[in-house]
């Protein structure tokens, strides 16, 4: 049959906003995943490159015309042993390996732990923002 995957959404969550991954650390790339294919699909496998290895802790499992995404704090793919420290707005290359459909190639951003990502839980071993006495007009820009 025909094999199709599409990937709505993919972002690796980064540290909080001004914070940092360490280098060496490991993050986690959220997916949202759709086979469009007429017969069932599996992630088997997935590689960053040099930049860190790409871990699959068990092969996912893509039925047909089925949504199937990452729940926050369970990601499928995790980035560890990273070859810099990231600090979210980068983006790295992620090839993902398929059993049927083979290899796709994402430019996954790395999304500061902010906004519409707080509901995710906090990457470990993330350093933190410094935190300096906020001036006037940063308080005020953060009120609003």
């Amino acid at each position: 049959g025909k094999q199709s995957i599409h990937v709505p959404q993919a972002f690796i969550l980064g540290p909080e906003r001004g914070g940092q991954i360490p280098w060496r650390g490991s993050v986690p790339v959220y997916l949202t995943m759709l086979n469009t294919g007429d017969s069932a699909e599996t992630l088997k496998s997935a590689s960053a490159g040099d930049f860190a290895t790409a871990k699959v802790e068990s092969p996912v499992q893509l039925p047909p015309n089925q949504l199937v995404k990452t729940e926050a704090g369970k990601p499928y793919v995790v980035l560890e042993g990273l070859n810099k420290a990231l600090r979210g707005g980068e983006y790295v290359r992620l090839d993902l390996q398929f059993a049927s459909a083979g290899t796709i190639t994402l430019n996954v951003p790395v999304v500061a732990r902010s906004r519409e990502y707080v509901a995710y839980p906090a990457v470990e071993g993330a350093i933190p923002a410094p935190t300096p006495s906020p001036t006037p007009t940063e308080a005020a820009e953060e009120a609003h």
